[in-house]
């Protein structure tokens, strides 16, 4: 009977830590200590920080609020659940109201463990002070590597003495800034070299391209043809990399042009024939090839010789077009009419469908039949998070926060 006592007992205290150790914070049961102690600044209810860190951060914080006014709020929690840490974090600022009303000179540092984040949000009276860029790097270099090492102590004392560092001499934020900016224009200038260089490659692989078709055809017609397949590409090329693209597209274009007005010589009497023109031309097409040129499945260029009367009709396929040469009359005027569900998938059973192509010149019809996969049903879930906001006073002074800050992981 002890021995069951005991282990009732035992399970009982289990139940007890385990529901302490799992607890999961919100707005309202978040210990705010300094509405009770004025000169408690730190939240600390899982112990994620020893009580010695915490006196240490109470202490500095206390010298930054007596030199410069400006109020500092640390909350270390285990977990908030799903909701997303910035929220969190610009709710509990607001409703705790950190910084002086007047000045707006709030600073807040939650870190939540079991999202392994952490994040400054600042008032609107710091943001000048200690900026995102700023704080964003109190995370990167002062916090996140200790806390990687599993040293939280040394982490956030680190994090926190160079913030409460830069309320207290804020010339040395210049400094930092002017390093960070200089840093980035560093990077810029890097990336706008790579950019260079991968158009600079770019435009080496499109002259390659174009010098290999050129010498590769020998008369004008596969020339264009062969040239023509590479338009789409050059326009977006252009567009994406008009530094190097932008001379060649106009080459390019130029050379298409030419490749199509060029006179050529009678293959005949080698006299120079003479282009006829979209109206002329069609005393010399076939029905087939006026209909190809209505649709404008193909465009066709007719040269008529004076002197011998001899003809020569160039095809050049539009690359871009919805129509295909169809397998029965060979004309290019065939098409994808449209896709017909006969029968629709289910989650237990698979779908029928017939996709129909047409010919508009012989008529030909082909139906292709085709599965539709049986319906799978998958089941997503995941929390919400909503923004606070609204709530007021506390043991600070009132003041409120725009957003600012910053955020990083570990």
């Amino acid at each position: 009977m002890h021995k069951i006592k005991s282990l009732l007992t035992l399970f009982f205290l289990s139940g007890i830590l385990f529901s302490l150790s799992s607890q999961i914070y919100n707005l309202d049961n978040v210990p705010y200590d300094n509405l009770k102690n004025r000169y408690d600044f730190v939240s600390n209810p899982d112990d994620i920080i020893s009580v010695s860190a915490e006196q240490q951060l109470n202490n500095m914080i206390t010298i930054v609020e007596d030199s410069v006014s400006a109020e500092i709020a640390v909350v270390l929690l285990k977990s908030i659940g799903s909701v997303d840490i910035d929220d969190f974090g610009t709710a509990l600022f607001t409703k705790w109201g950190i910084g002086k009303k007047s000045r707006d000179n709030g600073l807040l540092f939650l870190l939540i463990e079991d999202q392994r984040q952490m994040i400054f949000r600042t008032g609107y009276g710091l943001e000048g002070v200690l900026p995102d860029i700023i704080l964003s790097r109190i995370i990167r270099d002062n916090i996140a590597p200790l806390m990687r090492q599993g040293d939280y102590d040394q982490a956030i004392l680190h994090g926190i003495g160079a913030a409460c560092g830069y309320l207290l001499n804020p010339d040395t934020v210049g400094e930092i800034m002017e390093q960070e900016q200089s840093e980035q224009q560093n990077e810029i200038m890097g990336l706008i070299i790579f950019f260079a260089i991968i158009s600079l490659l770019v435009l080496l692989c499109f002259w390659y391209s174009f010098s290999s078709k050129m010498k590769m055809w020998k008369t004008n017609p596969d020339k264009y043809n062969s040239l023509n397949s590479m338009r789409t590409a050059v326009i977006v090329c252009t567009v994406l990399f008009p530094l190097c693209m932008v001379i060649f597209a106009i080459f390019y274009f130029f050379k298409l042009k030419k490749l199509r007005n060029t006179p050529i010589n009678c293959p005949r009497c080698n006299q120079l024939m003479v282009k006829q023109s979209e109206a002329e031309e069609d005393a010399y097409l076939t029905e087939i090839e006026k209909k190809e040129e209505r649709i404008k499945s193909v465009d066709y260029d007719v040269w008529h010789c004076n002197r011998c009367k001899h003809n020569e009709i160039f095809a050049y396929d539009n690359p871009r077009s919805k129509y295909t040469t169809c397998p029965n009359c060979r004309a290019k005027t065939y098409f994808f009419e449209r896709d017909n569900i006969i029968q629709n998938a289910s989650t237990h059973r698979q779908g029928k469908g017939e996709k129909i192509y047409k010919c508009i010149n012989c008529q030909t019809r082909k139906v292709i039949p085709y599965i539709i996969p049986i319906i799978v049903l998958t089941s997503t879930s995941g929390g919400r998070s909503s923004r606070g906001g609204g709530f007021g006073g506390g043991g600070f002074g009132g003041g409120r926060t725009g957003g600012g800050g910053a955020r990083g992981g570990w």
